[in-house]
């Protein structure tokens, strides 16, 4: 079955009809410490062009998720921020996670550079630094690395690293 629904996957700009379903998925990968998943993907989806969602889609339903944000205002080098990204648990090892992030940041990076701005200066990832599976996504698919760390940030005992991808390293 994974096979049949790998084959027919396919990464798209979320529309306003998948934010439930973005909102499921939300709920799925972070819940134990979410309220209102609903509530925040349709605020976050209202700022677009600043936020942008992204949706990886098989067999017809939405399997994960990635928004990213510009910070610092629409600037002519533009810095991203990852902000978040999701892929339920049976679709995760199935390199789901590496077509969200490289898709859609193509995709971005096509959209600024139509706009006659330039590809993104850096783009910004935070993640656990328990998550080492994320971590090494991230190396991967855009060549950052690790910049800081914020101690106890989301929980004591929760550290949060900070990583770091910089135009002209290969990736971005």
């Amino acid at each position: 079955m994974l096979e049949v629904c790998l084959s027919n996957m396919n990464i798209r700009r979320m529309e306003d009809e998948a934010i439930g379903a973005v909102a499921k998925v939300h709920q799925a990968v972070f819940g134990e410490r979410q309220m209102d998943s609903e509530r925040w993907v349709r605020l976050q989806s209202q700022a677009y062009p600043l936020n942008q969602f992204f949706v990886a889609t098989a067999n017809g339903g939405v399997v994960g998720y990635i928004l990213w944000s510009e910070m610092g205002g629409f600037r002519k080098d533009p810095i991203l921020e990852l902000r978040q990204m999701g892929v339920l648990e049976e679709f995760r090892g199935l390199h789901i996670g590496s077509k969200l992030v490289t898709e859609s940041y193509e995709r971005i990076k096509a959209e600024l550079v139509s706009d006659g701005r330039n590809p993104p200066y850096r783009v910004l990832v935070t993640t656990a630094r328990s998550n080492e599976r994320a971590i090494r996504l991230y190396e991967k698919t855009l060549g950052a690395v690790e910049e800081g760390c914020l101690y106890d940030f989301y929980r004591p005992g929760k550290d949060e690293v900070l990583l770091v991808a910089r135009r002209g390293n290969g990736k971005i």
